[in-house]
This record gives C-alpha cells, structure tokens and sequence, in this order.
C-alpha cells in the first residue's frame, strides 16, 4: 500500500512540477519585452478600425510589446508602409491585403529579414498567420438580415427595390457584395437591386446617399458591405428630410462590423434595422498575443476567421451585455 501510495504522491508531483513548467514556458512565450508590432491599416475614418488599433495598443502594453500602425488605402501606399515597417526592424507586420500579388515581394523581403507577416482579410501565398471572415458568408449574411426584414413588412408580390453601398476597389469586398446579392435573391425573390455604388466610408456614403435621394428616392433597402459607407448613406438621406423612424416600415438599412454609430442608431429604433458583429475589436487580445507568442518561438493556428453574429433590435440588448457595455 505504502509503494501504492509514494507511486501515487509522485505522479502528482510530476503533474504539478510539469503544469507548473508548462505554464512558465507559456509565460516566457508571451513576453513582449522588445518584440516591436506594426499594423497597416486601409483607412482610418471607418470607426471600427480606430477602435481595433487602440485595443491593439492596449494589449500589445499588457504584453510588454510596442505597437505602431499607420493609415495606407491604395495598395501601393500598403507596399511602401511594409517596406518601411521592415526598414524599422519591426518584429511582426500586420497588414490589410487589397492586393496579394502585387504586395508579395515586400512581404517576401520582409519574411527573409526574419519578420512574421500577418495577413488580414485576405490571405497570402507565405503569411505566417491570417485574420479575416468568409466574406461570401459575410455578405450572405448581410443579405438574410435584410431578407427577414423584407419577408415581415412586405407581401410576397410587392416588388422591394434595394440599393447597395459597395467597394468594387477590394476583391475580398467584391465577394462580400456576391453573398449580399445571393441571399437576397434566395431569400427575397421579390427584391431587386436597381442601384449600387461605392460607399465604404462615410464620406462617400454621404455623397452617394445624397445622389440616391435624388435618383431613387423610392428605395426600400440599403445594404453596405460595412456599417461606415452606410451610416454616411443613413446621414443623407435624414438630412433630406426623409422619415428614418423605425414606423416606417417601407424602408431599412442592414450592414456590417457593429460599429459604435451603427449600434446607436439600431437602438434608437430608426431604419438602421441590422448589423452583423464580427468582434473584431476583442480580437486585438489574439492579434498582439499571437504576434508575440511567433517572434518567441510558440506555434500559433494559422487561421483565425472571426465569429458573425447578427445583431438587430431583437437582440441589441443581449448582444451588447454579452459585450459588458
């Protein structure tokens, strides 16, 4: 019974001494001491993207790292930030990917010099970690938000005239645009889309609501492949005196990233009817500790595809404890 026992003790002893080692090794793997981040960004007035590098600011700090990010739209601004960035020595590069051909040099040099390269929305041919969304998905998603809407508040044969605030410039938008206009048509036979147009910011959406107005003024959904270029819609279209109440039943807009405007405009009960959350921004916890855990030498899963959930007044409150707000 006494070898029983001291085989026992042991055992415990080695599961308590190895735990204990395991979670130093883990330790020592998130230790940002030196390990220097940078993020690429496309644009800085899309709301969510401020919010996404602040909270990478603030976990990268926890981790002992530093962290830096700078605006580039075009993809040649893109390709010379990365090249600056691995002038600087930077440990990890993140980076929006608008065009992974053309941006695959520099990120190549960069690996060569040592630098993990994190690809973000879409993918690249050597990235040593991705972020992103199936953005068909995403975009069918989008689309079966506004197609319950539509099922609810018009009859079958009533014809649904849709307008789409896109981003033809991005391919990964170009495919969120196919799953918007997808479900759409699956799911709400009797919409069509009469109109759509480059809105991925505000102030393009406002510019465009304000042609809408003009043009289609009998429009009954407005689907953005993101919340920013149709709140800038939503801008216009109030400014022109239009009913955005939620009682108007014959008009919703329906978009994505659950951005701080988005939200409020859903929970005031106007026509903003929907959004879906990626949790982007609580993702910035993965992003720093991932980028870290790399440049130390831990293994990381490659892929990383954010959760979708769709958000509307049915939900809002729930969603939004869920978030601790």
């Amino acid at each position: 019974m006494r070898r029983i026992l001291s085989g026992l003790v042991a055992l415990v002893m080695i599961v308590i001494l190895s735990t204990g080692a395991f979670a130093e090794a883990q330790k020592d793997l998130l230790d940002g001491t030196g390990v220097k981040i940078a993020f690429v960004i496309s644009d800085l007035s899309n709301e969510i993207f401020i919010e996404l590098m602040e909270a990478c600011k603030t976990e990268a700090e926890k981790l002992g790292a530093t962290f830096t990010f700078c605006e580039a739209q075009e993809v040649v601004d893109k390709i010379a930030a990365i090249e600056n960035y691995t002038s600087a020595g930077m440990n990890v590069i993140i980076s929006h990917v608008s065009d992974p051909d053309a941006m695959q040099p520099c990120i190549t040099e960069a690996q060569a010099q040592g630098i993990k390269f994190f690809a973000y929305d879409t993918d690249t041919a050597t990235s040593d970690m991705f972020f992103g969304a199936d953005n068909f998905q995403l975009g069918y998603k989008i689309g079966e938000n506004a197609s319950k809407w539509i099922n609810a508040n018009f009859s079958a044969d009533e014809k649904v005239k849709v307008g789409i605030g896109s981003y033809p410039q991005f391919a990964f938008q170009v495919t969120r645009e196919e799953g918007i206009r997808a479900a759409l048509a699956e799911l709400a036979p009797n919409s069509e889309v009469v109109v759509a147009r480059q809105a991925g910011f505000v102030p393009e959406g406002v510019e465009v609501g304000e042609v809408w107005v003009q043009s289609n003024p009998d429009l009954n959904v407005i689907c953005g492949i993101n919340d920013s270029g149709i709140v800038g819609i939503y801008q216009a279209f109030e400014a022109a005196g239009m009913d955005m109440s939620a009682g108007n039943t014959k008009l919703g807009f329906f978009g994505c990233d659950a951005t701080a405007e988005a939200m409020s405009l859903i929970s005031a009960d106007t026509v903003f009817r929907g959004t879906i959350a990626l949790s982007l921004v609580s993702a910035a916890d993965i992003f720093m500790k991932d980028a870290v855990t790399l440049v130390n030498g831990g293994t990381v899963e490659h892929d990383y595809i954010f959760e979708m959930v769709e958000v509307d007044t049915s939900n809002y409150s729930d969603y939004m404890d869920h978030q601790g707000v």
